[in-house]
């Protein structure tokens, strides 16, 4: 049985899912990506991957491709 501690650590979120185009790829399995509230990582990514394809980061890695369609940022 977890301790209080615990439960409240598993409520908390990870590293969030980010959405970014990849810009360039370099020789070491890196790739630039230019994420979609601005900024740039550079991240893991599979051969797969190429510029300019949208995709998912998740931990410092590209996860999976992402959808082309438009960002759009609502505040609450």
């Amino acid at each position: 049985m977890k301790n209080l501690y615990e439960r409240l650590t598993d409520l908390l979120a990870g590293d969030p899912v980010r959405v970014g185009t990849i810009s360039q790829r370099y020789a070491d399995g890196t790739a630039l990506v230019q994420l979609a509230e601005g900024g740039t990582l550079r991240v893991r990514a599979a051969a797969e991957f190429v510029a300019p394809m949208r995709v998912y980061l998740q931990g410092g890695a590209v996860t999976s491709a992402a959808p082309d369609l438009p960002f759009i940022e609502i505040e609450v």
